[in-house]
């Protein structure tokens, strides 16, 4: 089979974008295949990989200076879901709800060490919540603390070596595409894997980033994609 064009992109960029705005994502079967030949033997540069059913981390605070609330743009996506739920008189807003849900769950997973310690998300406490954040209190975030992640850090365990059970993307890869958007340059986006993407288009919704538009963004919107001197 004769290769992509390097003018065109090798799959439907639209339909991914579509589908990281609904923050959906393919089945972990149809993901899977691209790791197995034909004859459904593991691919060699996938043989030493592992699945990891936690969530990777990105950086640590130290102890007794952990977040005292929860991140601004997480803020705002509880906040959604509570007017959400208080003008229920719309057949449309249980598929609205659901979709800021899912968001503020994909937040939770992957930028869990920026919450309060033991803080999960209860749609019954979210108007508690919102009552109790004071959006005006600057500054929004205050990282003052944050390590980001670092080799050292993880314990001689290979970045590319595990991959994250929901996205299937190596540690390595999330990184990538999180110093992408901490860069606030906006990529050519179909340079980038399918599940890059997907990732990609997911976090920038999460924020409220136009992903066709890095440049856009306030340093406020990526800070918590700071991932340091990582060495990718």
């Amino acid at each position: 089979m004769a290769g992509c064009p390097l003018d065109r992109p090798p799959f439907n960029c639209s339909s991914l974008m579509e589908q990281a705005e609904r923050m959906e994502s393919p089945p972990p079967s149809q993901v899977l295949k691209q790791f197995y030949d034909r004859r459904g033997e593991r691919l060699d540069h996938v043989k030493a990989r592992r699945i990891v059913r936690w969530p990777f981390k990105f950086g640590s605070y130290p102890p007794g200076r952990e977040p005292d609330r929860i991140p601004y743009h997480l803020f705002l996506l509880v906040k959604e879901a509570d007017d959400i739920m208080r003008s229920r008189n719309n057949p449309k807003d249980v598929t609205k709800l659901a979709l800021v849900e899912k968001k503020i769950h994909f937040f939770c997973k992957y930028f869990h060490c920026h919450l309060p310690c033991g803080w999960e998300y209860n749609r019954d406490n979210a108007s508690d919540v919102v009552a109790c954040y004071d959006p005006m209190r600057v500054p929004r975030y205050n990282m003052a603390g944050y390590t980001p992640i670092s080799i050292s850090s993880l314990g001689g365990r290979s970045p590319v070596s595990e991959y994250d059970e929901q996205t299937l993307l190596s540690r390595h890869e999330m990184i990538t595409v999180l110093c992408i958007i901490h860069s606030r340059k906006t990529p050519t986006v179909w340079k980038m894997g399918r599940q890059l993407v997907l990732f990609y288009c997911k976090v920038c919704s999460c924020f409220g980033i136009d992903y066709h538009r890095l440049e856009a963004a306030s340093e406020d919107d990526v800070c918590l994609m700071n991932v340091g001197s990582y060495n990718l």
